[in-house]
């Protein structure tokens, strides 16, 4: 059942393009269906939270967790930025002239 929960919260995730940090909250019916409830971009986040929590279940340490969450932003921020200097390159003058 822990995998299947797993997978639909990853699925979700996923299909909304999240990025980073989410929380996806399921419910779990007395007949063993599931449903989600909400996906939370901006969950508590202190080392006592269930975010820091759930993850810590995995193995994975606070330290490690907000290490890993950084080095993701950086990174998408880094190619966000190679994409809008592209952008911006197509639209110089001189660029725009030369496609006319």
């Amino acid at each position: 059942q822990v995998t299947t929960i797993q997978a639909l919260a990853e699925q979700v995730y996923r299909t909304l393009n999240c990025r980073g940090l989410a929380r996806v909250d399921l419910f779990l019916t007395s007949d063993q269906q599931l449903f989600v409830n909400e996906v939370n971009t901006l969950p508590g986040f202190t080392d006592i939270s269930m975010f820091a929590k759930n993850w810590s279940v995995s193995g994975l340490s606070f330290d490690v967790l907000l290490k890993h969450l950084v080095d993701l932003a950086m990174d998408h921020y880094a190619v966000k930025k190679k994409m809008n200097n592209f952008l911006l390159e197509l639209n110089t003058p001189e660029a725009v002239s030369s496609h006319g």
